[in-house]
C-alpha cells in the first residue's frame, strides 16, 4: 500500500489516482453512454458514438502507455509487489487492446494517426513525471557504479518527549523498517526530529536504497513500511508517538 503513497503516486501534489479515475470515467463514458437505454438514436447520437470511439482508442493508448511507465518505475526504482497497480496496467492494457482488435476508429489511417500521438503525448509526459519527481524527492548517491537513493533529510526539531522516547526504544532494541520512497516513513522521522531520530536503529529495505539490507527485511516478513520491531514483535503502519510509548 506504501507504493501508492510514495514519491511516484503523484504530482507536483496531485494523486495519480485522480488522473486515473478520470481516464477510466472517460472510457467508461465513451464505451456505455452510446448503448444506454436511455440514449436516443438519432444522428448526434450517431456522431457522439463515432467521437467515443476515437477517445476510447487515445485515451486507452495513452493509459496503457503510462501504465508501462509505472511497471518499469514499480521493477527498476522501488523494487516492490503493487497488485493494485498490476490489475489496474492490465486494465489499461485490456482497453488499449480491445480498442485495436475491435478497430475502434475503422479508417487505418486515423487509427494510426491517433495512436501514435497518443504513445507520444504519453511517452513525453511519462518522462517529464519521472524528471520532476526524482529532482524534488531525493538524493542520489553512487558507489562502484551503482546508483542507490537516499530519503529526504529531516527537517523538524526534536522535542523532549520525542528523546525521551528515542532512547527508550533504543534500550529496547526496537527496529524502523522502511523505504526511501516511503511518505510515512518521512512522516515517522519527522515525529521524532533531527536529534531523537539518531538514536532509531533504522533498516531500509528497498533494494535501491543506500546501505540497505532488503534480504534482512524479506527474511523478517516486513509486511509493509514503516514497520516497526519492538520486542520481536512487527507493528506496521505510521504510529504517533503516543502509540509507541
Amino acid at each position: 500500500s506504501d507504493v501508492l503513497t510514495g514519491p511516484y503516486s503523484s504530482f507536483l501534489g496531485v494523486p495519480l489516482t485522480l488522473f486515473a479515475v478520470i481516464a477510466y470515467g472517460a472510457i467508461a463514458l465513451s464505451a456505455f453512454y452510446p448503448i444506454a437505454p436511455f440514449s436516443p438514436v438519432t444522428a448526434v447520437n450517431q456522431n457522439f458514438e463515432n467521437k467515443s470511439r476515437f477517445v476510447i482508442l487515445t485515451v486507452g493508448t495513452m493509459m496503457a502507455t503510462f501504465s508501462a511507465y509505472l511497471m518499469l518505475i514499480l521493477v527498476f526504482k522501488i523494487g516492490s509487489f503493487c497488485p493494485y497497480c498490476l490489475f489496474s496496467a492490465f486494465l489499461s492494457f485490456g482497453i488499449f487492446a480491445v480498442a485495436l482488435a475491435t478497430k475502434a476508429v475503422p479508417n487505418k489511417t486515423k487509427a494510426f494517426v491517433a495512436t501514435l500521438a497518443s504513445f507520444l503525448i504519453a511517452v513525453f509526459a511519462s518522462f517529464g513525471v519521472f524528471i520532476i519527481t526524482e529532482a524534488s524527492n531525493y538524493n542520489e548517491v553512487g558507489t562502484n557504479g551503482t546508483e542507490f537513493y537516499q530519503a529526504p533529510s529531516i527537517q523538524t526539531t526534536s522535542t523532549d518527549q520525542s528523546n525521551k522516547l528515542a532512547l527508550e526504544l533504543k534500550s529496547l532494541g526496537a527496529k524502523m523498517y522502511g523505504a526511501y520512497w516511503c511518505s510515512h516513513c518521512h512522516n515517522q522521522k519527522e515525529q521524532f526530529g533531527i536529534e531523537a531520530y539518531r538514536n532509531i536503529k533504522y533498516v531500509e529495505c528497498s533494494p535501491k536504497g543506500w546501505e540497505n539490507d532488503a534480504g534482512f527485511c524479506r527474511e523478517r516478513g516486513v509486511p509493509g513500511y514503516p514497520t516497526w520491531e519492538i520486542d520481536g514483535e512487527l507493528y506496521p503502519g505510521e504510529k504517533t508517538l503516543g502509540e509507541l510509548e
